[in-house]
């Protein structure tokens, strides 16, 4: 039976203390069908002869170090470089909730372009966040270390908006909840454990910008439908 292959995309700068663990954490899945495309920002401290020594080890390791224009550049220059089927952005500071991920989800992918599941946020201990729908990506993005992307999405929807510093996966999940032809499923399943102290996409956007987005993929029934959700919660 043929299996799907998995591009994990890590966007890496200046970050020794934690870069490893990341490569260990895809190393040590059982689910042997992949490869980790490290996108790294040109970095001056350790980072890239920490990356070179792992690779020698593993050749499902893929490198490329340059300057970049931000994450997003970064993860659409993965995006470019990824043979997989399904695409999967993981930070450095990032792993993966335990050795089973990608085999489970392997299970889940018949014919679905967008799955994803929880993550663990380490520093708060809790879950986030549950299933999604077209009213509630509006209000509260998906985490993005939660999501498996079939490369087919970024032919339907585009890549990503590299114009934006923070909310640029919570306006591709925007396109894909809102693109009829994108069949997602969700699954119980903890995907990461986030680190919750770094950037946190959708919510260290400015309102301006959300509003931009929004207008921008859904015209200003997505602006009137974000103030109403706002609204519900202050009355």
């Amino acid at each position: 039976m043929q299996t799907p292959k998995f591009s994990i995309i890590t966007p890496v700068f200046n970050n020794e203390k934690e870069i490893e663990q990341c490569l260990k954490s895809v190393a040590a899945q059982t689910y042997t069908n992949i490869e980790h495309i490290i996108i790294d920002g040109n970095s001056n401290d350790n980072t890239v002869n920490i990356i070179m020594d792992f690779s020698i080890k593993h050749p499902h390791l893929k490198f490329l170090s340059e300057k970049d224009n931000g994450i997003y550049d970064a993860m659409n220059k993965g995006i470019q470089m990824a043979s997989g089927d399904y695409l999967y952005f993981m930070g450095s500071d990032d792993v993966f909730y335990n050795e089973l991920v990608l085999s489970q989800i392997a299970d889940e992918t018949n014919g679905f372009d967008l799955i994803y599941g929880n993550v663990w946020f380490k520093h708060k201990q809790i879950i986030y966040n549950g299933a999604s729908d077209k009213r509630k990506i509006i209000d509260c993005s998906i985490c993005h270390q939660a999501a498996f992307f079939h490369k087919r999405i970024f032919d339907a929807v585009g890549v990503y908006d590299a114009t934006l510093k923070y909310a640029g996966d919570w306006d591709l999940f925007l396109r894909c909840f809102y693109n009829e032809k994108i069949k997602i499923k969700y699954v119980d399943n903890i995907i990461c454990i986030f680190n919750d102290l770094g950037i946190s996409g959708y919510h260290s956007e400015s309102k301006k910008t959300k509003y931009r987005v929004l207008y921008h993929r859904l015209g200003i029934w997505g602006v009137l439908s974000y103030w109403r959700i706002q609204l519900k919660k202050y009355l």
